[in-house]
C-alpha cells in the first residue's frame, strides 16, 4: 500500500481556491455602512417639508394659547395621530414618522422661529 503523494503549500491553496474560489476580504460581505440619524433624517425632511411646516403650526397655536412649557414628543404624537387617522390617502399607504427624527424637528423649530425656543428644552444629541 502506497501513502499519498506529500502536497506543497502552494498545491493546497490552488486546489483550495479551485474549490471555493479566490480568497475574499471580510470587508466585501459586510453589508454597505449605514447612514447616520443626521444623514437619514436629512433627506426625509428634504422629501417632506410639510413635516416641519405642521409642527411649526401646532408649536405656535399652542403659543397663542399661553402655553409656556412644551414637549416635542406631544406635538409628535399630535402629528402622527392627524397623519395616520384624520388624513386620507388613497393609495393606502401608511405615513411614518421616525421617532429618531423629533429631535431633530425641534432643533429646526427653534432655529426658524426663535421665540418658539423658549418653549422647549433642548438636551444633548447622543447619536449622530
Amino acid at each position: 500500500m502506497s501513502l499519498p503523494a506529500q502536497l506543497s503549500l502552494e498545491d493546497v491553496m490552488r486546489q483550495a481556491s479551485e474549490r471555493v474560489g479566490p480568497p475574499r476580504s471580510v470587508y466585501e460581505d459586510a453589508p454597505p455602512p449605514r447612514r447616520s440619524i443626521e444623514e437619514r433624517f436629512r433627506k426625509f425632511h428634504e422629501a417632506n417639508p410639510q413635516i416641519l411646516a405642521e409642527l411649526m403650526k401646532l408649536a405656535r397655536r399652542a403659543r397663542a394659547r399661553g402655553v409656556a412649557r412644551l414637549g416635542i414628543r406631544m406635538l409628535w404624537e399630535r402629528l402622527r395621530w392627524q397623519l395616520t387617522v384624520e388624513t386620507y390617502d388613497p393609495a393606502g399607504t401608511p405615513f411614518k414618522l421616525n421617532d429618531h427624527y423629533h429631535s431633530r424637528y425641534v432643533r429646526l423649530l427653534c432655529e426658524q422661529d426663535p421665540e418658539l425656543g423658549r418653549l422647549f428644552e433642548l438636551r444633548e444629541l447622543r447619536a449622530t
